[in-house]
């Protein structure tokens, strides 16, 4: 009796070990490759279970829209929606199944596009005209339907997630569903303001933009500054420039998405300025039967320069001292029997400068006096890029 009990406890704890670990049972908590399957009518997909190696016994809830094969292959036989089910041991997996119809084609399922964005998907529609689309969520989208080109466009509206559906206006059945995200809009550079301190400058100077991004909340500020003309005028990266020669160049600059913005520079050369006003005086005379003058008396220069640099500050026949302009001539040592001054200021040529003193009588009348064989000229440039022009006439 005593070695029967011995035996059967034996027994006993076999079967319990058997019951506990037994064969094709998985320790671990079984589960579904997907809880959410999307198919077309006529296609299939394949289900499988991880964490459980046992016998699966699978079933579909409605197989006129769903049918699943031993193996879990899912196949879409109707339009609509039903529940696919893997019986693993004492645990029931389920995967909601949506079978759309073959005769709606769209060329994409999902879209993610921006606040005031526009997305446009392409329909292949064949057998079913009446059809509508509807936005689940009209917040977050708007959508309108072009049933002669058959396309639907979206539209963001706020940021969010929802779904733009296509039923059947008859009968309401659900055909396909466009899954839609909506981010916030990225803002993006619209414009750029340069500012310049003139527009005019002198061969020699160097001067620096003032760049403004607009709006101010965009997310890539980030732009590149270029000249037309380098050898005219060079810029860096920081909107530094230099002017290196006279001529024109064009200063843009150029947000990351194209925007861009320009601003045209003239950079000129006084010395040559003056030496074509010195021309142009000449051709006047010429034409008047007169001798040339000579531009070659370095007093005269100098002292027109001089003159020059204070008509920025005084614009007159007076020094800025008080005294008469003709003393300039004076502190230099030149002595003539005869002396004159022509002054301008604001014309930016020298052909706007000798044209508007051929037009005023007293200018005129210096330039065209038979007793003068000198001439002297100076050219100087204010802080705002006004010019102020002077010519000294000697015998």
């Amino acid at each position: 009796m005593k070695l029967t009990r011995k035996i059967s406890g034996f027994i006993l704890v076999i079967i319990i070990t058997a019951n506990t670990f037994g064969a094709g049972v998985s320790a671990s908590t079984p589960q579904l490759s997907s809880n959410n399957l999307e198919i077309t009518e006529g296609k299939a997909a394949t289900l499988t279970v991880s964490g459980y190696s046992g016998e699966i016994k699978w079933w579909s809830s409605d197989r006129n829209v769903a049918a699943v094969t031993k193996e879990g292959k899912v196949g879409g036989i109707g339009v609509g929606t039903a529940v696919i089910y893997a019986q693993c041991g004492n645990v029931t997996l389920s995967c909601r199944v949506t079978v759309f119809t073959n005769k709606i084609i769209s060329e994409k399922t999902s879209v993610t596009i921006e606040t005031g964005e526009r997305a446009t998907i392409n329909f292949s529609i064949s057998s079913i005209e009446d059809i509508t689309f509807r936005a689940q969520d009209k917040s977050v989208v708007s959508s309108t339907y072009n049933a002669r080109t058959n396309t639907l466009n979206i539209t963001g509206l706020t940021p969010g997630k929802t779904q733009v559906r296509v039923f059947s206006r008859s009968n309401g059945k659900l055909y396909r569903d466009i899954s839609v995200t909506v981010k916030p809009a990225v803002a993006v550079v619209t414009s750029i303001g340069i500012s310049m301190s003139r527009t005019q400058y002198q061969v020699g100077e160097s001067g620096a933009l003032s760049i403004s991004i607009f709006p101010e909340n965009a997310a890539d500020k980030s732009y590149t500054i270029t000249s037309s003309s380098p050898a005219v005028l060079s810029v860096t990266q920081s909107g530094s420039f230099t002017c290196h020669s006279s001529g024109e160049a064009t200063i843009t600059v150029t947000a990351t998405n194209g925007v861009n913005s320009s601003r045209n520079v003239t950079v000129i050369s006084l010395e040559e300025f003056a030496v074509e006003v010195i021309r142009l005086t000449n051709i006047e005379r010429a034409n008047n039967g007169l001798s040339p003058l000579s531009g070659n008396n370095a007093i005269l220069n100098s002292s027109a320069m001089i003159r020059a640099e204070e008509a920025v500050s005084i614009f007159s026949h007076t020094r800025p001292n008080g005294s008469s302009w003709s003393t300039v001539l004076d502190d230099a040592g030149l002595r003539s029997s005869a002396i004159a001054e022509n002054i301008s200021q604001g014309r930016a040529t020298p052909e706007a400068t000798v044209a508007g003193w051929m037009n005023s009588a007293g200018h005129r009348k210096n330039i065209l006096h038979p007793d003068f064989n000198n001439i002297g000229v100076g050219v100087a440039m204010g802080s705002n890029g006004r010019l102020y022009w002077v010519q000294l006439f000697s015998r």
